[in-house]
């Protein structure tokens, strides 16, 4: 069953799964109010890719294949070896933050500048 398009009077856009024994048929919106299709361009989706040589020493001209050969059991080597862009990122952890440190560093900048190791930045020198 295709999928179509829809927009509906009070300008909602939805999709909806169509027959095409009920091509012609009214469609409504959730709200009740009548929808019209719109046109748009289909979504493709394919597995060929530009022939590569694998791991295995073949040439692959589809996704699937090539990554059957990236595989333990699908190259002659027994090894398995990782695409780039689909290995497992780390787990992210959030820096800690020690409130009394980061008052600690202000002073001490605050200081710095006083002492004049450090230029002062005067507002109105600023692109």
């Amino acid at each position: 069953m295709p999928l179509y398009d829809f927009r509906c009077e009070n300008e909602h856009r939805f999709e909806r799964f169509v027959s095409l024994a009920s091509f012609g048929d009214r469609q409504t919106c959730e709200c009740g109010a009548g929808a019209t299709r719109l046109i748009s361009a289909p979504r493709v989706i394919s597995d060929s890719m530009e022939p590569t040589l694998g791991p295995d020493g073949k040439m692959h001209t589809s996704l699937a294949s090539y990554r059957h050969s990236c595989t333990a059991e699908g190259n002659p080597q027994g090894e398995t070896y990782l695409e780039l862009g689909r290995e497992e990122l780390p787990e992210f952890k959030a820096p800690e933050f020690d409130r009394r440190k980061r008052r600690e560093d202000i002073r001490a900048g605050i200081q710095d500048v006083k002492e004049g190791r450090v230029p002062p930045v005067v507002v109105g020198d600023l692109p």
